[in-house]
């Protein structure tokens, strides 16, 4: 990845959210940057991201998705154990994230930001995030209601973006990494790929049901 900021020149993200430090040890074995998703209570994370730095020596990071809630979350003391843990790398997504990336920067932290349409990701970029994760309409689990897919998305990010940037949704191969390169992307950002690995704590039952639905999926093409 070539950028200005120093301080992810040359820095190869691939990135993926996971819910155990298990699981994100595995992955770092191949040799990848991870986030740890954040679903955790507070004092909750901070035994994980603990957990975590005992299996591996990499850096890994942590997502934090601001969403809108009746009794919403402490998300800035959420951020303030991601500070104090000294976690590298933060993930951010969700609504007004504003305050919450400006508390993270103060400390230093380098800020990916998940947005689903260039509006979103322009906003973010005047916020001074480091890099941006564009999810397109096949990305999982994003909170777009735009959908739009990447053939699109990551084109017009191309062309308006200043920053870095790197495709999420339908990524989980080299050709599909090469799709996204070509369309402007500095890499890829890959999640359900990894659910159906060996290593993965996955229930196998679901990943068999997983690559049952992908055989009919690739039936009909």
């Amino acid at each position: 990845m070539q950028n200005s900021n120093s301080r992810i020149k040359r820095r190869r993200f691939r990135n993926l959210n996971v819910t155990d430090p298990a699981d994100t040890w595995y992955i770092f074995k191949a040799n990848t940057s991870n986030n740890l998703l954040l679903t955790l209570k507070i004092e909750d994370l901070r035994k994980e991201i603990r957990r975590c730095r005992t299996m591996t020596s990499k850096p890994f990071g942590v997502n934090l998705t601001l969403l809108p809630a009746i009794v919403p979350p402490d998300n800035k003391a959420y951020a303030q154990v991601i500070i104090d843990e000294g976690v590298k790398i933060a993930e951010t997504a969700g609504y007004s994230p504003g305050e919450i990336i400006k508390q993270l920067q103060t400390a230093g932290i380098i800020i990916i930001h998940k947005c689903t349409t260039i509006k979103h990701a322009l906003s973010a970029e005047k916020l001074g995030v480091d890099f941006l994760s564009i999810d397109g309409f096949e990305a999982a689990g994003h909170i777009g209601e735009t959908d739009i897919p990447n053939t699109v998305l990551l084109r017009r990010a191309a062309q308006f973006l200043k920053i870095p940037f790197v495709a999420s949704g339908r990524f989980a191969d080299r050709e599909g990494l090469a799709a996204a390169l070509a369309m402007g992307a500095c890499g890829v950002n890959m999640g359900t790929r990894f659910m159906s690995t060996v290593n993965r704590l996955f229930i196998i039952i679901l990943r068999r049901r997983l690559w049952r639905e992908v055989r009919v999926i690739l039936s009909c093409c």
